[in-house]
């Protein structure tokens, strides 16, 4: 059984207590620049040590959840290093940012502390409740940097959680981001530009596409994009390309950038797969890149 004390009492850090705590582990204090959600965290994991106080962290921690904005990771890591009644040689920390890498941590790795960081690969979204959040985490991958001792601890860690775990070299830490935040934020971003497409149309919603939606997704998932690939640009239909783009030109000006430019790549897909000559990758091209005239 682990002693851990969180730091970051927003839905990453409760969810991530909560998990711990139902696997067996003891959440020995819980901190957070709001004592409300500290002790909020607290009462949903039974921890009667909540402040907004990094110096309350509990003497008897032996693994500390660092869950805070990335910009004030290295600030907590640094007062974290400062604090004489830990243990630091026989304390593992870990931050659960994205896009940094345990780097921030080395004010603690200074003082014999195992380091490492641990991103779970899963959105969390503060308009859900905790038990659907709870159910989204079932299975998912955790992308994991660090060096080798921090890494045997975090897939120890993973597996505890019941996820998959995946390593990240640290040179890789921020193309590993960047395909988070494409799997993540820019779905909901096209989503948006599919809602508003729909509001024209007389029902205004987006859920008569959310069957092609995830039968897309589905397809992209087993056979690779480029195997998945269907549309106008797969078949070189250059004519509904300039149909489109006279459309959106016309009516929804502010979209016509997105679909050049996902066009050009969904082209690079197809290249890819080789279902159009080199004559129509070019023309499409030149349709996908020239400015309309409106």
């Amino acid at each position: 059984m682990l002693n851990i004390s969180v730091v970051g009492a927003g839905r990453v850090g409760s969810t991530l207590a909560f998990m711990l705590r139902r696997r067996g582990h003891k959440i020995v204090s819980v901190i957070s620049r709001s004592l409300r959600s500290a002790r909020s965290v607290g009462i949903l994991v039974g921890c009667k040590k909540c402040s907004t106080d990094l110096s309350e962290v509990a003497r008897d921690s032996n693994l500390i959840v660092i869950a805070t904005p990335d910009n004030v990771v290295q600030e907590v890591s640094f007062h974290l290093s400062k604090l004489d009644h830990l243990d630091t040689e026989r304390l593992s920390v870990f931050h659960t940012s994205g896009a940094l890498t345990s780097d921030v941590l080395g004010p603690l790795a200074e003082r014999g502390s195992t380091v490492f960081s641990l991103h779970p690969i899963q959105t969390f979204s503060k308009s859900i409740s905790l038990r659907q959040q709870l159910k989204m985490m079932e299975g998912i991958w955790y992308g994991c940097e660090g060096e080798s001792k921090g890494v045997a601890y975090a897939r120890k860690l993973v597996r505890d959680l019941g996820g998959n775990f995946l390593a990240v070299p640290k040179e890789q830490k921020i193309l590993y981001h960047l395909a988070c935040v494409f799997s993540s934020n820019y779905p909901v971003a096209l989503l948006g530009a599919v809602e508003e497409l729909s509001s024209n149309l007389q029902k205004g919603s987006i859920l008569p596409f959310s069957r092609l939606l995830s039968s897309s997704m589905q397809n992209a998932l087993m056979k690779g994009a480029s195997g998945a690939l269907t549309g106008p640009i797969e078949r070189g239909s250059m004519e509904i390309l300039e149909l489109h783009r006279k459309e959106l030109s016309d009516r929804i000006p502010a979209l016509l950038p997105l679909y050049n430019a996902l066009g050009m790549y969904a082209l690079e897909l197809a290249r890819r797969r080789g279902t159009l000559t080199e004559e129509q990758v070019q023309q499409m091209s030149t349709i996908l890149l020239s400015q309309h005239d409106r």
